[in-house]
């Protein structure tokens, strides 16, 4: 029939970070929020913030996650 659907990201440009956001796809998100226009980007600058912030202590906790992990392995012999 042609017709967008609501939430459609075509014509609800927030659709596509909420999208992301539900399936925890927080780089998603982030990137989706980046494609936003200059003014919305402008009024949610605190929501990327914070969510920049919440990627990189996911980037934190898996690279001491995986160190862990290697310092615990039994060793190669």
């Amino acid at each position: 029939d042609g017709l967008v659907e609501p939430g459609d990201p075509a014509i609800d440009p927030t659709a596509a970070i909420a999208r992301d956001l539900a399936v925890d796809d927080l780089p998603g998100a982030y990137a989706a929020w980046q494609a936003l226009p200059e003014a919305a980007r402008a009024v949610s600058q605190d929501f990327a913030d914070r969510l920049a912030a919440r990627i990189t202590a996911g980037d934190a906790a898996r690279a001491a996650v995986d160190q862990a992990r290697t310092a615990l392995a039994p060793q190669a012999q």
